[in-house]
């Protein structure tokens, strides 16, 4: 989309009366890809969690870990 082309979608929406709803909307969108990421930094932070408690049990042999961690990825 060219510059011109989000300026005459901006005055057609503001033309329209509907500025204050594009304005709603756009927060509802932005807040749940906020949200989106959020949930992926905590699933992130916890998988490297789980990696670390597998990686420094000194019960577990070297392959078990691996095996463990490789289960944990969903990859066999």
């Amino acid at each position: 989309m060219t510059s011109t082309e989000y300026s005459n979608a901006i005055h057609g929406i503001l033309a329209s009366g509907r500025g204050y709803q594009a304005i709603i909307d756009l927060t509802e969108y932005l807040k749940t890809l906020n949200d989106n990421v959020d949930a992926a930094v905590r699933e992130y932070k916890s998988e490297r969690q789980a990696v670390r408690k597998i990686c420094n049990n000194p019960n577990v042999t070297q392959k078990e870990k691996l095996s463990a961690v490789m289960s944990m990825m969903g990859e066999k």
